[in-house]
């Protein structure tokens, strides 16, 4: 690193580490290992228009009260990151900043501030949402077949590096509202094995129950292939599987994302199916969903 290059009073190299560590407030056009800055209050003044690279570490660590802020050198244009390593960033904030079309995420931590004038492509200021598009759904099981389908629609928004994962299980079986004890099973199908599930049970025996399936296409967990009406372990048809029971566990996974997504919608199907001989009345459950950020 040629030292004509830097201002003084704005860096130190730290020797035998490859860190550079600013105390001031304007920082060279430059590539860096690791950079580092503890000064909370500060302004790191980037110039604006210029890249700047770092392919190590890059830490920020302000204080409560007290950011240190990352900024352009130019209220009207940003300046540019090219990051290639890792990040921990807290109590930052962020204005006026771009991101390189090589870079790769920065995730921030949720003590970070955004200005509202960002590059959004790579600074991942943390948030996460999911929508259903209902908060019920309702099966009509008449004859001639005894089964119907339903859906809900997810729509999950996540800044996290590495996506969300959507899992869900079900509080208890299909219980007959006015007789508890009367419940219609689960499919036979499971998450790790999903099952065919073209017929009826006034058919087949083996299709009885209530189950779902998901339009996820590249689902995680070895379950991708099986969960999509485009072929696969079930041929042309969707595969479904049974809900877990459970009180407390996260369920399983119905939608997932492996990169930080906006408005990635998952539509899963529900599915009943009951014999002849299965009480007549309404049966009722609670489907819970839960959304997990991914770092």
């Amino acid at each position: 690193m040629a030292a004509a290059n830097i201002w003084a009073s704005s860096l130190t190299q730290t020797a035998g580490t490859g860190t550079s560590t600013f105390d001031g407030a304007n920082t060279p056009a430059i590539t860096f290992f690791n950079l580092l800055s503890t000064t909370a209050g500060k302004t790191l003044a980037f110039t604006e228009a210029k890249t700047f690279r770092t392919n190590g570490k890059l830490t920020i660590t302000g204080a409560s009260g007290n950011q240190i802020h990352i900024h352009s050198t130019s209220t009207t244009n940003d300046w540019f990151i090219n990051h290639q390593g890792t990040e921990d960033v807290t109590y930052a904030h962020i204005d006026d900043s771009g991101c390189d079309g090589s870079t790769t995420n920065i995730s921030l931590n949720s003590t970070s501030t955004d200005n509202l004038d960002n590059d959004y492509t790579c600074w991942l200021f943390p948030s996460l949402s999911v929508t259903l598009s209902n908060t019920s759904v309702s099966m009509s099981l008449v004859g001639p077949t005894w089964t119907d389908t339903a859906s809900t629609t997810a729509t999950v928004s996540s800044r996290s590096e590495f996506g969300y994962r959507l899992t869900a299980y079900i509080t208890d079986f299909l219980k007959h509202t006015l007789s508890p004890a009367v419940t219609i099973p689960d499919f036979a199908g499971t998450n790790s094995a999903p099952d065919n599930w073209e017929g009826n049970c006034v058919d087949n025996a083996a299709f009885c129950g209530f189950g779902y399936t998901t339009d996820d296409s590249d689902l995680a967990d070895g379950t991708g292939s099986r969960f999509t009406t485009a072929g696969g372990a079930c041929g042309t048809a969707p595969c479904y599987a049974g809900f877990v029971k459970t009180a407390s566990a996260p369920g399983e996974l119905v939608a997932d994302s492996t990169s930080d997504v906006t408005g990635d919608a998952t539509v899963i199907s529900y599915k009943t199916s009951v014999s002849l001989s299965q009480q007549s009345g309404a049966y009722t459950t609670t489907i819970i969903y839960i959304i997990t950020p991914q770092f």
